[in-house]
């Protein structure tokens, strides 16, 4: 028998896992899945109306991207942030974007200007529609756009390691003080889209220190985190 002759089934972009894990990682972004309550393959794929086998590998996924955590009891629970964790990520973020900067700030072009300040338009809209998980898509867009603008593989895979667990972080803080907060995502953006078109490395790393130390400050002033 050749091979054009053989029966394979074409591999599906999207499986029913695929989706388990998109409606479960919303859901604790959101906050209807909350931080430390236990996750049952039972309960999940009872509200999900499917088998258990898509709801395990989707848990299975979210652990890898750090918002699903396992306990020697086989339990598994929705990640539950502490104070390390809010250090270790935002400082994170502040190097991995600054090095993006650093490889992308002679390349840009007024295309890639346009682009960013498309993505900030609908942030804009987010905000006035009062969608706080469509902003923080958007928010990560604009700085996705510049750490895959940097082609480097592996910065880009150490952003991914984090941005989910962020996501969530960032729902939680948004949503605490969302009259005060908001409007500093525009205005953020707003600086960083300055010193790249200025090619100002070292306002760019100054404005990307400030606004990772000045996020935790206020993570950690909301008092919703373990301790260490």
């Amino acid at each position: 028998m050749d091979l054009e002759s053989t029966t394979i089934n074409p591999i599906r972009t999207n499986s029913l896992a695929d989706v388990v894990v998109e409606r479960l990682r919303e859901a604790m972004i959101r906050g209807s899945l909350l931080p430390g309550e236990k996750l049952s393959e039972v309960i999940l794929s009872s509200k999900l109306g499917v088998s258990r086998s898509p709801v395990r590998e989707a848990l299975q996924r979210l652990e890898l991207e750090g918002l699903v955590v396992s306990r020697p009891n086989r339990s598994t629970y929705v990640w539950e942030p502490t104070e390390e964790d809010l250090f270790e990520i935002y400082t994170l973020r502040g190097c991995v974007e600054t090095l993006a900067g650093e490889l992308v700030i002679e390349k840009l072009t007024e295309e890639d200007f346009c682009h960013l300040e498309t993505i900030m338009a609908k942030e804009l809209e987010a905000i006035r529609s009062d969608d706080l998980f469509r902003l923080i898509q958007e928010d990560k867009n604009f700085h996705e756009y510049i750490i895959r603008t940097a082609n480097h593989s592996r910065l880009y895979e150490t952003w991914k390691r984090i941005i989910a667990q962020w996501e969530l972080l960032t729902f939680i803080r948004f949503r605490h003080d969302p009259l005060k907060i908001l409007p500093s995502v525009i205005e953020d953006h707003k600086r960083v889209l300055h010193a790249l078109q200025e090619k100002n490395l070292a306002d760019l790393d100054r404005v990307n220190r400030d606004v990772n130390k000045r996020v935790l400050k206020e993570m950690l002033e909301t008092n919703l985190f373990r301790k260490v």
